[in-house]
């Protein structure tokens, strides 16, 4: 459901008088109620702290975004949240990624550092001319790209984390631009990295955020996928977990392991807050980008958004939500009713659809693919998805937006088609899915004809 964007464990503090430049250095007043701690599970966790304030002469709304550090001798330190810029030799994404970059509400130049992949000059050039702070990466001769790719993102997070107050980093690649809230956005949930250990990143990207399905920009929802496009690390997990063992190649599929996962999700948005430029990459080509990226939406609203809270997605709230969600929904029974145009419908009584699925009882390779077939294309082309399944699902359900209807996608083999699926009901099978596709082209072409 919808939501402020204060919840009661977490330290949003809003409509606050911003900080004066002497509380900013040291720290700000000794204010309880301006300073509600996270519970932290170690003494080395940051204290995160969100303040929005109304900006000097500006009637728009504005949010001041700090992040206050606590080291390990308890002294309180203010960092702003660096943006680490991933880059090789494409000086013209780049020029346009930085200067996307520097228009998002409260991004500093000095905050941001492009780490380049060796030292090809016009990119580099693009960095300097821009003023901002470039770091390179000596290239090693390697086998493959994305063996290249692997090597320099360990050698990014490496320095990042080198700077012991460093609790949290944003990573984007060249090729990305930006949403105005997209640094609001990591900063009012990157709380939840710390409060809750079921979630391991945040990302700024939905992989089915298509025009035709993202609707709702206020929404935020777990899935189990690790989505690598414009993304927050959190120091401990990095640090301690991945780079002593960081892999020789693929490691946004390494990361997707279970092994790395441990049954951790990630937070992204409904609407996407970048917006991936590149059509041509390392792995990327012309016919992939037409298909997906170029039909992702990036959020344009200039004001600010009334976000769910952050609290609503710790893993118990969230599941609360879901089952409250399930239990007031409209089950659909001929997929017919799906294609009806209607009014656009918020998610208090949203559309769910159970279908032959088995997905949860899958696992992933090494190169992030289902081990067994699924009848998941049909399924996939009847709704406009990706055809992987794995992408933005938690627990065997996609929540999503198809013709204003607010969507619950869930698969017959989950625990919410057990505790919630009416026993009458018998799921769609992927045959007909794709009936009603072949239905909908035919209906199309009669109009068409006619």
């Amino acid at each position: 459901g919808g939501g402020g964007r204060s919840g009661s464990n977490f330290n949003v503090v809003a409509d606050q008088p911003a900080l004066d430049q002497e509380e900013r250095l040291t720290g700000g007043r000794e204010d309880r109620s301006a300073h509600e701690y996270l519970a932290t599970d170690s003494a080395h966790h940051a204290i995160s702290q969100i303040r929005m304030s109304e900006a000097p002469g500006n009637a728009t709304r504005a949010m001041t975004a700090t992040l206050f550090v606590s080291n390990p001798r308890g002294q309180q330190l203010l960092k702003d949240l660096p943006i680490a810029v991933v880059a090789y030799n494409r000086e013209m994404y780049l020029r346009r990624c930085l200067t996307s970059l520097l228009s998002v509400r409260g991004v500093k130049r000095s905050s941001i550092t492009v780490y380049q992949d060796g030292f090809e000059a016009s990119t580099s050039q693009a960095a300097t001319s821009m003023g901002v702070a470039i770091k390179h990466h000596v290239r090693k001769e390697l086998k493959e790209s994305a063996a290249y790719i692997a090597d320099h993102y360990k050698f990014v997070l490496s320095d990042v984390f080198a700077d012991e107050s460093v609790q949290f980093c944003i990573v984007v690649e060249e090729d990305m631009v930006f949403a105005p809230d997209f640094l609001e956005f990591f900063l009012l949930y990157a709380p939840v990295m710390k409060k809750d250990a079921t979630v391991y990143c945040v990302s700024a990207y939905n992989d089915n955020g298509f025009e035709t399905l993202a609707l709702d920009s206020s929404q935020v929802y777990r899935t189990e996928w690790f989505i690598g496009l414009g993304w927050l690390a959190l120091r401990e997990i990095v640090t301690h977990e991945w780079l002593p063992h960081w892999p020789e190649t693929h490691w946004d599929h390494w990361l997707r392991e279970d092994e790395q996962r441990k049954g951790r999700e990630c937070l992204f948005p409904e609407v996407p807050r970048d917006f991936h430029i590149g059509e041509r990459g390392a792995n990327m080509d012309a016919m992939h980008y037409r298909r997906y990226d170029s039909r992702l939406k990036l959020n344009d609203l200039p004001d600010h958004i009334q976000m769910v809270s952050p609290e609503s997605l710790l893993l118990g709230n969230y599941e609360e939500m879901l089952g409250n969600m399930l239990a007031a929904s409209h089950v659909v029974r001929n997929l017919k009713e799906l294609d009806l145009i209607t009014e656009y419908q918020s998610c208090s009584q949203p559309w769910v659809v159970y279908y032959e699925g088995g997905l949860s009882n899958h696992t992933l390779n090494s190169q992030g693919h289902i081990t067994s077939s699924t009848p998941w294309k049909p399924i996939s082309n009847f709704f406009g998805l990706w055809h992987e399944p794995r992408r933005g699902i938690h627990r065997g359900l996609h929540r999503f937006h198809f013709r204003n209807k607010c969507v619950l996608l869930v698969d017959a083999f989950s625990v919410y088609a057990r505790n919630h699926m009416p026993r009458d009901l018998v799921p769609f099978n992927g045959q007909q899915f794709g009936q009603a596709v072949w239905a909908r082209i035919a209906s199309i072409q009669s109009r068409t004809d006619g």
